[in-house]
């Protein structure tokens, strides 16, 4: 009988051992089943690339420079290849990042080698004093435009770009295994698509140069045939790496000049002269200036006090005679005045590319303009503004002989980054007539050889311009009333290709800062166009 018990107690013990046998396998099964599923990928961003934005002739407008990408997985052995090969300061920043175990991203100033670090490049967005801010814009840190260009085509720049993505094994606790990456995913393209613009890089870098003496202010180079906007400066510039530091500066550098509205003085002038030859007076019209226009009990003031006594138009253009254009302006009336100024371009908006719309300024309605109105707006002070860019169009409708033009900075677009579909031209019909064109181009040449735009005179060939020194009825702290200076006109005379306009915000003297900056233009646009006067001056 205990033989019998102790036997069937031995055999229960033996099913019970074998019981939790079976149960631990299954509960290790199950664990180690766990654990394989959690073995998996972990995938990083490399980083991204977006769109191309280029000039006419399909040179890089960003892009243009490189930067490094490490994908690393953060292994004892990559640590120490980092510390041994970065600044210090530099790996103190990555290494709280490193010890969490992770793979992932760091943009080194400099490449490192060794196992479990892939090298990738992309090109950094904005370059060192990066070209045209004001029109190409910025993105935000999602890459996202927030202004200009970036802004406009973002959804057209994006589908032009890609990224790249690095995945590694890694274990159930999120640990790599190895260090070597498993694969890449790049969707980045091969052609390089994007938007392309009017501008000329070379004639842009030019501009930005020559305006570096401007504290506030803007420069236009526009082809005075098409209106294609060749270069577009607003000054002071701001660093699209830094977008803080340009919110807080006084001198506002995130705002567009060039396509800003400002007085603008005598350059409006130039409208007066071509609305009388227009409707029939001849450069022989004459009037004698004693320094001030007398109407009714108001005297307009002469910037000659003593007066330039008796003057034809020639005169009245090259000496910037305020009495004579009123006495003009006056005879022609406010209809035909501000029916030509229309017809130039002030008073509209200007689309120049996708986000980019130029304020339409201030034309007053001809209805409306009273006698002293119309003689404050013929020597363009009062109501009238208009942008840089307006100004600009002016004078280009007068230097290709009177067609009208629309100002524009989009060129087309890119598929390959080789090839341009160009955006469609815009109609033009005749705004003067091509002798009343020939006659204003006289008239300006004149005011830089021997007039108040001396200081426009290029060393290379002849110019034509207009100076202004546009009152505000605006005061700085001081007292003193801010004064803008101007200086639009064309080059070359003999066969006008550029129009330029000089705005110097707060400058006072068109004649002098605008004028000189302007004549610098010149002359390096003439190097441009024949390499062999640069090597003359060296």
């Amino acid at each position: 009988m205990e033989k019998r018990l102790l036997g069937l107690h031995v055999a229960m013990l033996i099913c019970c051992c074998g019981l939790i046998y079976r149960l631990s396998f299954l509960m290790l099964g199950e664990e180690l089943a766990q654990v394989s599923t959690t073995q998996s990928t972990y995938t990083v961003k490399v980083g991204e690339e977006r769109g191309m934005i280029y000039d006419q002739h399909l040179k890089p407008l960003v892009n243009s420079q490189q930067k490094i990408h490490l994908a690393i997985a953060p292994t004892p052995q990559v640590l120490t290849a980092l510390q041994q090969s970065l600044p210090t300061t530099e790996f103190a920043t990555y290494h709280p990042l490193l010890t969490q175990g992770k793979p992932l991203v760091i943009m080194p100033s400099k490449n490192v080698i060794g196992h479990g670090i892939s090298t990738f490049y992309f090109p950094t967005r904005y370059g060192t004093n990066q070209l045209a801010p004001h029109i190409i814009g910025y993105t935000d840190q999602d890459n996202t435009g927030i202004t200009g260009i970036e802004k406009g085509y973002n959804n057209l720049l994006a589908s032009y770009g890609g990224s790249v993505y690095a995945k590694y094994d890694i274990n159930a606790n999120g640990r790599v295994l190895g260090e070597d990456v498993v694969s890449v995913v790049d969707s980045r393209p091969k052609e390089h698509g994007g938007v392309v613009l009017s501008l000329d890089r070379e004639i842009q870098q030019i501009a930005e140069l020559a305006s570096s003496s401007l504290t506030r202010g803007a420069v236009v180079i526009m082809d005075v045939g098409s209106g294609d906007i060749l270069s577009s400066v607003s000054c002071p510039s701001f660093d699209p790496t830094n977008i803080q530091q340009s919110l807080s500066d006084p001198n506002s550098p995130m705002v567009n000049r060039a396509i800003s509205a400002y007085n603008v003085g005598s350059t409006f002038k130039l409208v007066i002269a071509a609305a009388a030859l227009e409707a029939g007076y001849t450069t022989d019209y004459k009037y004698t200036c004693a320094g001030y226009y007398e109407l009714g009990d108001i005297k307009y003031y002469c910037h000659n006090r003593t007066g330039h006594w008796d003057l034809m138009m020639e005169r009245g253009v090259g000496q910037s005679c305020n009495p004579y254009f009123i006495n003009l302006g006056l005879s022609l009336g406010a209809d035909t005045v501000c029916t030509l100024a229309s017809a130039f371009g002030y008073g509209h908006s200007i689309q120049l590319a996708e986000n980019i719309i130029g304020s339409k300024g201030n034309l007053p309605p001809a209805n409306t303009v009273t006698i002293g109105e119309l003689a404050n707006l013929s020597f363009g002070q009062g109501k009238l503004l208009a942008t840089p860019v307006q100004v600009t169009q002016m004078t280009a409708i007068i230097a290709n002989g009177g067609g009208f033009v629309t100002p524009t900075l989009h060129y087309g677009m890119t598929q390959d980054g080789h090839t341009v579909d160009l955006a469609p031209s815009s109609p033009s019909h005749q705004v003067i007539s091509p002798s009343t064109a020939t006659t204003l181009q006289e008239l300006m040449a004149f005011v830089v050889s021997s007039g108040s735009g001396k200081q426009a005179n290029p060393q290379y060939g002849s110019a034509g311009g207009k100076t202004a020194t546009a009152q505000t009825g605006n005061y700085d702290e001081n007292g003193d009333e801010i004064i803008h200076g101007w200086f639009s006109g064309f080059y070359p005379v003999e066969d006008p290709k550029y129009a330029i306009t000089v705005f110097e915000e707060g400058g006072g003297d068109g004649g002098q800062l605008p004028a000189k900056i302007f004549g610098n233009i010149c002359d390096e646009l003439a190097i441009l166009d024949n390499p062999f006067l640069g090597k003359i001056a060296k």
